[in-house]
């Protein structure tokens, strides 16, 4: 006979599970295989700090977010793993396979797998990385800035970053070179703070090469390393140079001095080469004959062209203005010159021989690594 529906509530109401004089059922045991088996690692949960996303790096398909001061980057773990050792380190056990396809066709890794947050870099270094990761020859069209060529380096070295870290340092020998320079230079950084800043990034992050051009455009700015006389103050521009590399531009900068001084003074025809004196030599001859009358002249050139005082704030940059002077006076009709060719051409050389050789002695004077 069917049950009723009382009959169906009497029998519900007296199951084992509704009935408490019934006792609870018991927890199956585990298998003995289960007991031997090693305890799980318990899943760690990292507190991250909530990030905003980024506006320029923002791969709906990546596989990673990397946050950089509270900003966050979804990106692609396989392309900074393949350019950059740092993340082919921090994730050495994610197999290239699991990793989401660039072009999306890995649906089951659309979202991103994890968050891993970033230090050590600012957020404006990391980005110019990603830039350069996703459009490599972004450069042949416009020029890197030193702006840009710092920040690479910066976060190349800090990413192991091979293709960052090249460029970066290719760029900066180009505006940084180890030819010496022209007169007030022609490098790419003119304000002190940005001098420094190459200077201290390229000791920090293994660029020697760009050092002497970069400490000898830094001499030429005194304002940013002279300390004031006692009792009175001095605004420097923002450059906190350490006290050895101060005492060592105002080493270099009397030995230069005193170097360009030496060699300013030397009159025409006075150091072994020849000279055209004789008053029948023809117009090409030096009009001053006697040797203090000739000295006399000559400090008088100097004076009136403002050699010494050019000169000296720039050694090695003005000794090339000096020798194109002496080139253009020499090629002047030799009526209008006190002074013979053969006595310009061997200023000229002088000068020109002395700028070399003060460049060289520029290692020493800045404590230099040998190249």
């Amino acid at each position: 006979m069917p049950a009723t529906e009382s009959d169906q509530d009497s029998s519900s109401s007296s199951s084992p599970a509704a009935s408490p004089s019934m006792p609870p059922a018991k927890r199956p045991h585990e298998s003995q295989d289960a007991e031997d088996a090693p305890p799980k690692r318990p899943k760690t949960v990292q507190a991250l700090p909530s990030y905003r996303l980024s506006q320029e790096f923002w791969y709906p398909e990546g596989n990673i977010v990397v946050i950089v001061a509270k900003v966050g980057h979804k990106l692609y773990l396989s392309r900074l793993k393949k350019y950059c050792k740092f993340f082919m380190k921090e994730f050495p056990d994610v197999p290239e396979q699991t990793v989401a396809e660039e072009d999306g066709s890995n649906e089951q890794h659309s979202e991103a797998r994890q968050n891993y947050v970033l230090s050590g870099v600012s957020i404006a270094d990391f980005v110019e990385v990603l830039r350069t990761l996703e459009t490599p020859l972004r450069f042949n069209a416009e020029p890197m800035s030193q702006l840009v060529a710092l920040s690479l380096l910066r976060a190349g070295t800090r990413l192991k970053c091979d293709i960052a870290l090249d460029a970066a340092k290719g760029r900066l020998r180009e505006l940084w070179p180890t030819t010496p320079p022209d007169y007030e230079g022609q490098n790419a950084a003119t304000h002190p703070k940005d001098v420094w800043t190459v200077i201290d990034t390229a000791r920090k992050h293994g660029v020697p090469e760009v050092l002497k051009r970069a400490l000898y455009a830094l001499l030429l700015k005194p304002s940013a390393w002279e300390r004031p006389p006692p009792g009175q103050k001095h605004a420097r521009p923002g450059v906190q140079v350490p006290t050895s590399d101060v005492l060592m531009l105002y080493h270099a900068r009397h030995v230069l001095q005193r170097e360009w001084q030496a060699l300013l003074f030397v009159v025409p025809g006075e150091s072994g080469g020849r000279c055209v004196r004789e008053a029948d030599a023809g117009a090409d001859r030096c009009r001053v004959v006697e040797k203090e009358p000739r000295a006399m002249k000559w400090r008088s050139t100097l004076i009136h062209n403002g050699f010494w005082d050019k000169g000296a704030g720039d050694v090695i940059g003005y000794a090339g203005v000096v020798a194109e002077k002496m080139s253009a006076h020499a090629a002047e009709p030799a009526e209008k010159r006190v002074w013979c060719t053969l006595c310009l051409h061997e200023r000229r050389a002088a000068f020109l021989a002395a700028r070399e050789k003060w460049w060289g002695m520029l290692d020493e004077l800045f404590g230099l690594p040998q190249t």
